[in-house]
């Protein structure tokens, strides 16, 4: 949705024209479950892009098929995220996940430069790789819920803080007896808070 409000002053016999554009992001809802990229899942008849905040509504499921990108990500009760093998999910805003999120098999980008957060509501949150790597070098917050993680974590610019909830848990897993947990080298200004396991 844009905005324009023009104003038009007159001094001195000319005609001075001041312009205040407002931008906001578009909201895009799922009308059907499907594949992200295809333009029939979803109300504008387009495949989200960065800019776009996306709502997933009750009884649909999405299945990222193809990288894909979203602003602010909101999943409704009874509706879903999955993932195809290695495919990807970059988010530049915030994930409110009352529904399920299952990506343990694919790769989830937390990469916005304002601070971000995701509250799975409770649930069952599962991650295979995930990046977080926030340009204005803040947090993302995780609120209540079950995190777990199996593939690589990459901690690059920001950091990941636990809220202090009760229930609240995140564990690095390890995939096998023989194989350990994986975090990927830490950046330089990156921070952890809060309570983590690590699976050896």
């Amino acid at each position: 949705m844009k905005t324009i409000q023009l104003l038009a002053k007159t001094i001195l016999g000319l005609n001075l024209f001041f312009a205040s554009f407002a931008f906001s992001q578009n909201t895009i809802n799922t009308v059907n479950s499907g594949n992200w990229n295809d333009p029939m899942v979803w109300d504008c008849y387009c495949v989200p892009t960065s800019a776009d905040n996306v709502v997933i509504n009750s009884y649909h499921t999405v299945v990222i098929t193809a990288t894909a990108s979203a602003n602010d990500v909101l999943v409704y009760n009874y509706g879903g995220i999955t993932f195809d093998e290695s495919k990807e999910l970059h988010v530049s805003g915030n994930m409110d996940l009352m529904g399920y999120f299952v990506a343990s098999a694919g790769h989830v980008f937390l990469e916005g430069n304002l601070p971000q957060y995701i509250d799975g509501n409770g649930g069952v949150i599962n991650f295979n790789d995930l990046t977080i790597n926030n340009a204005g070098n803040h947090p993302v917050d995780f609120y209540y819920a079950t995190y777990t993680l199996k593939g690589v974590f990459y901690p690059l610019n920001g950091g990941i803080a636990l809220e202090n909830y009760a229930g609240i848990s995140f564990t690095f897993l390890s995939t096998s007896e023989t194989e350990n947990a994986r975090i990927d080298q830490i950046g330089s200004s990156f921070s952890f808070s809060g309570d983590f396991t690590v699976e050896r």
